[in-house]
């Protein structure tokens, strides 16, 4: 009951009591009581990346993908690279070091015992502390860590509704200030996540498409001006409503000149981590990276209810 209670009020501190209430009842519109709906969003995903000749990074905590693997397993190979979200989905800056290794191990433990690869690790609600890293590199499996963020301050401002919200919440680098290229220590590379992203966009702000997209693509635009790295952040239980977008965002990443690398964070951290004398370089011809990812935080409204009781 205890834990119940913490996970319901942390869902109503991270987004406020009106906006929790809300979220519970876009949990009812996109989640099913039985795994289809979310799996069919999941496969929706895949299908337009293979259609388009790209990939992305899909990061679910060990024990859902436990509880769904045979779902998972049916999802579209070749298109998506997987990565440990937590071995449940708690907010792990809570957690000591030996707590999180703890989790981390079982995590790994279950992505083995399934024969699931992954190359790396973000953590709940972008959330850690400063013994995360510490954690994940004791254990020599992962090459990068996507869970720091920076906030495209230049596109969205302090003007802008959720400004503050995202800077309390996530403590983002602010973009104009540092770029926040990815940077490698003990044998893990860190590659910061976008901000803002699809929850603030539309659930949140409640955006329309068209200016969604313009925020976007101005951000893939500063990305290759400054040959950096844009790692959207796109859920699965979001895809049929930004799906088009998706796409004019993978086109326009091609159509820059020269293009944009459209690579998985673990392309991204092998190139990084090769012994190429200009390994801080992308493959030729290209000219900054659009990452694309998406956390799987949940396939049933059962889900959500464990997920309480896991807290």
């Amino acid at each position: 009951m205890k834990n119940i209670y913490s996970g319901l009020k942390f869902i109503f501190f991270s987004r406020g009591l009106s906006k929790g209430l809300k979220r519970l009842r876009f949990v009812g519109k996109r989640f099913g009581f039985m795994p289809r709906k979310q799996i069919g969003y999941i496969n929706y995903y895949a299908s337009l990346l293979k259609q388009h000749a790209a990939k992305a990074t899909f990061f679910i905590p060990a024990k859902l993908l436990e509880r769904h693997i045979k779902d998972i397993k049916r999802v579209e190979g070749g298109t998506i690279e997987w990565g440990i979200h937590g071995y449940v989905h708690t907010d792990l800056s809570k957690l000591s070091q030996e707590e999180q290794k703890e989790q981390i191990i079982k995590a790994v433990d279950i992505f083995d015992k399934y024969g699931v690869g992954f190359w790396g690790f973000r953590a709940p609600y972008l959330r850690i502390n400063a013994y995360t890293v510490k954690a994940l590199a004791q254990l020599k499996r992962f090459s990068y860590v996507s869970t720091n963020t920076v906030l495209w301050d230049e596109i969205y401002g302090a003007d802008r509704a959720y400004f503050k919200w995202i800077t309390d919440f996530y403590n983002p680098l602010l973009h104009s200030h540092a770029s926040s290229p990815p940077e490698t220590a003990n044998a893990i590379t860190q590659i910061a996540v976008s901000l803002p992203d699809d929850d603030v966009l539309v659930d949140r702000e409640r955006m329309d498409r068209e200016p969604l997209l313009a925020l976007w693509e101005n951000m893939l635009r500063f990305c290759h001006e400054k040959d950096e790295v844009f790692v959207l952040q796109l859920h699965p239980e979001r895809i049929v409503e930004l799906g088009g977008v998706l796409v004019e965002l993978i086109k326009s990443a091609r159509a820059l000149n020269p293009p944009v690398w459209i690579a998985t964070l673990g392309e991204v951290a092998r190139c990084l981590q090769s012994d190429a004398s200009d390994a801080r370089k992308w493959p030729r011809p290209y000219r900054g990276v659009f990452c694309i990812t998406g956390d799987i935080d949940c396939i049933t409204i059962g889900d959500f209810i464990i997920r309480l009781r896991e807290w």
